[in-house]
């Protein structure tokens, strides 16, 4: 993943980046997938994010960022 300024689109690093993969269950709890956020060594800006999608089926991965920015992504996940 990547960030960037908006004012000059130039790449920022990011102190404090969390996030969650969450499955929407109908009619009971969500099913929760394991994610790490790995900052990539000499690159400004740029994230290595894995995901753990123990299923198929639609996954929201959510990242959380900064002072309250949010990102939220829906995935399908196929055979």
């Amino acid at each position: 993943m990547e960030f960037r300024k908006s004012a000059d689109n130039q790449p920022v690093n990011l102190q404090h980046i969390q996030a969650n993969a969450v499955m929407p269950m109908g009619g009971g709890s969500p099913m929760f997938g394991g994610v790490s956020v790995e900052t990539l060594k000499n690159v400004v800006g740029y994230y290595k994010i894995e995901a753990d999608f123990s299923m198929q089926g639609t996954w929201y991965l959510n990242i959380a960022f900064g002072e309250g920015e949010k990102v939220k992504f829906s995935i399908d996940v196929l055979n």
